[in-house]
């Protein structure tokens, strides 16, 4: 073997030495695992329902008094539809405030939401029975909201055409007179009769495109009932911005269906579980609570 060949392969058994070294510190090295983002959890249906009744239940005791100058309005702690809610002024709000960021960060939102009742006035906000309420009184004490409203017999209009004569339509409005008149809230009244052009039934439950023509012809401040045979199911629905529909055959009142709908149009919307709402759907409720009214009155005004 001349030296040149020994030089080779001293070469190679260099090579497989510090080979065979690398290849078992490699092995033989701890291995260190890597830090792990733990995976989003989202609290449960059954522990966001607990939290919600952890909140309405602190919002509720959040909700006492000794008299009227510990009421305030509070746009922090609110009901889980985001409305505002009376509060001792001294209440700490810190702890129902991080519950309530909680629910609305992790939560689907799992309650019916109405439209948020109108903030009321200083004025307007007293203690009873150690709770703040809306003062029934002070918004009695308020000047009549007068407005315009036209009853619209639907005539000449084939499957539209109401069986309602106009003295039978003026008589049960008086009856919708009364029921507003809780909220210091009357109507000047006109009948005017209306001629629907589309000849289609409607049979859907809130889909009435004939009413579309109708709406838009009206260019004044008034609000509009418009009587019409049929609504597909519906005892009365809000077809405009101050237009309201009511059928000739409903499952409740007729001039409580009108005074129902007109909630409407005022910002109300429905009362669930009070079966002696106005605002109650598919009942005869005839009663208008004090935020009610307040809210009413406030949407009334700005007609």
């Amino acid at each position: 073997m001349n030296q040149q060949t020994k030089q080779f392969l001293k070469t190679i058994l260099i090579f497989v030495f510090f080979g065979s070294v690398g290849l078992y510190l490699y092995l033989a090295r701890p291995i260190v695992d890597l830090p792990v983002e733990p995976p989003i959890t989202y609290p449960s249906a059954q522990s966001c329902e607990k939290l919600g009744v952890k909140i309405n239940t602190l919002v509720k005791q959040a909700n006492h008094c000794a008299d009227d100058a510990d009421c305030i309005v509070s746009e922090e702690v609110k009901s889980l539809c985001g409305c505002w809610r009376f509060i001792n002024k001294n209440y700490n709000t810190n702890t129902i405030k991080q519950d309530i960021e909680l629910y609305n960060n992790q939560c689907v939102q799992r309650v019916l939401c109405e439209p948020c009742l109108t903030e009321p006035r200083k004025e307007e906000v007293a203690c009873e029975n150690n709770t703040c309420v809306i003062n029934e009184f002070a918004i009695q004490a308020q000047d009549e909201i007068l407005l315009p409203l036209i009853l619209h017999p639907v005539r000449e209009s084939g499957v539209h055409t109401t069986a309602r004569t106009d003295e039978g339509i003026l008589a049960l409005f008086e009856n919708t007179q009364t029921i507003w008149s809780q909220a210091g809230i009357a109507f000047e009244v006109t009948l005017e009769k209306v001629r629907i052009q589309d000849q289609i039934a409607p049979t859907t439950m809130g889909s009435y495109p004939f009413f579309t023509h109708v709406v838009a012809s009206t260019n004044d401040n008034a609000l509009h009932v418009y009587y019409i045979r049929d609504l597909a199911g519906a005892n009365g629905w809000t077809v405009g911005p101050r237009h309201i529909a009511v059928a000739d055959i409903t499952t409740v009142d007729d001039f409580r269906a009108t005074a129902h709908e007109i909630g409407h149009l005022f910002g109300l919307g429905h009362a669930a579980d009070n079966e002696e709402s106005l605002m109650a759907s598919g009942r005869n409720g005839q009663k208008i609570s004090e935020g009610e009214i307040h809210t009413a009155r406030k949407r009334a005004q700005q007609f």
